[in-house]
């Protein structure tokens, strides 16, 4: 397992993960499907692969286009909590690494990496989507979300970025700088590829739901491994300050900025 896979080990954390991370809004699977159908317009598509899954949140709003969607991630806890949330027949999570995909060659229509790409070997991950893809209409999806932006407290705002910029700061692996560009730097394998930056995860939550966010960071994690104390008590009661001071109430309103890079595999290997 490398490094970066054992950032997302742990029961604990696991559960964590598959409880406060955001799912995705359906626009961001729509617009995979509308990307995919400019050269296959099947009303159902055989198989997609979803890299570094996580607990599936990414994965299973698959589902509902593809006959067999299949998630992998290297994390046995990980695997073990979507598995006791997995809700459709047509979903496997297993665990898996992008450097090695359990997948026949061009048997594949679509790869995605949702939020995981940064922490793969890029050129092992290319070589593996490019072997298992269908040639001329097989996809690769990458995509992820930027910092959050909190919209309905400045306050509030200011210590997150606090929190994440200063009482985090050399606890973040150096991949995460990657996410943190949006993907930017990253050039796809493939030359028929477009670029989406106008979708947000939008929505509210309460304080203890945002904290257990805050809670599922891998950097938090790393913190805690190395210190003995818990900076998250002293972050929640300061941010639950800030919002009753302001609104009287405990509400979190929020937006992220989705990023996504949609590319298609050439019916040779000239692209």
């Amino acid at each position: 397992m490398s490094s970066h896979a054992k950032l997302f080990t742990g029961a604990d954390h696991a559960e964590l993960y598959a409880k406060y991370r955001l799912s995705y809004p359906a626009q961001v699977h729509q617009a995979i499907v509308d990307f995919m159908r400019r050269n296959d317009d099947r009303p159902k598509y055989d198989l997609a692969l979803d890299v570094g899954c996580g607990s599936g949140q990414s994965t299973k709003p698959l589902a509902a286009y593809f006959t067999h969607v299949i998630g992998i991630d290297p994390s046995h806890s990980q695997i073990e909590e979507g598995n006791k949330r997995k809700e459709n027949a047509n979903v496997t999570l297993q665990v898996g690494i992008g450097e090695q995909l359990p997948c026949d060659s061009c048997s594949v229509d679509l790869v995605t990496c949702g939020q995981s790409f940064h922490w793969l070997d890029k050129n092992k991950f290319w070589a593996e989507v490019d072997r298992v893809l269908k040639p001329g209409t097989g996809c690769l999806a990458l995509y992820g979300y930027s910092s959050c932006g909190v919209v309905n407290n400045d306050q509030v705002k200011q210590i997150y970025h606090e929190f994440r910029d200063g009482t985090l700061d050399g606890y973040w692996a150096n991949a995460k700088s990657i996410a943190d560009d949006r993907y930017r730097q990253v050039t796809l394998p493939y030359n028929d590829q477009i670029r989406i930056d106008s979708m947000t995860i939008d929505g509210e939550m309460s304080l203890d739901s945002y904290i257990g966010y805050l809670s599922s960071w891998s950097a938090y994690r790393n913190y805690l491994k190395k210190n003995s104390d818990d900076p998250l008590p002293n972050v929640k009661a300061r941010m639950l300050n800030a919002l009753q001071q302001a609104s009287g109430n405990n509400t979190i309103q929020y937006a992220f900025p989705v990023y996504m890079l949609l590319g298609r595999k050439p019916s040779t290997n000239s692209g």
